[in-house]
């Protein structure tokens, strides 16, 4: 985890624990909105923005603190131009996750566990519930995925 984005989550889970990336990264930026619905084109945007800085649709992932069946990424094929990939509930014989076919992985914050990437959108956030212990490990958990850039939409 770079510092800016383990200096956010320290600060806002009151989680300590030590970087080991001196590097900065490119920090956490917060987005509120209102109705589910509203995430949709805010991905969108947020997708488009960072494909403009360079970064490949296998630089980011999409991760839900909702479980990947209560989000509204769930019903989604297809948000803007992108067709969302998703854990199929299948595995192949060497025991992995199979996906489906699409360009930018839709996760839960906990089955993405163990991964990580440039470029995390963190949604379904609900920072009101940061407090109890369960939500604040999925939003740990969901935060320290990012290696570069760290995004994420609250209510």
């Amino acid at each position: 985890t770079p510092s800016l984005i383990a200096s956010y989550i320290q600060d806002s889970l009151n989680i300590e624990f030590i970087s080991k990336n001196d590097l900065p990264g490119l920090g956490v930026e917060v987005h509120p909105f209102h109705k589910d619905e509203d995430q949709l084109m805010k991905v969108v945007q947020l997708v488009n923005q960072m494909k403009k800085k360079g970064f490949d649709y296998n630089d980011i992932v999409i991760l839900t603190c909702r479980g990947a069946g209560n989000s509204i990424f769930s019903n989604q094929e297809k948000i803007g131009n992108f067709k969302l990939k998703k854990f199929t509930g299948e595995y192949d014989l060497f025991g992995n996750q199979i996906y489906s076919d699409g360009s930018l992985v839709f996760d839960s914050s906990y089955r993405f566990k163990g991964n990580e990437s440039p470029a995390v959108i963190l949604v379904d956030v609900d920072m009101n519930k940061a407090d109890e212990e369960r939500y604040k490990k999925c939003l740990f958990c969901g935060m320290t995925r990012a290696t570069v850039k760290l995004d994420i939409l609250t209510k």
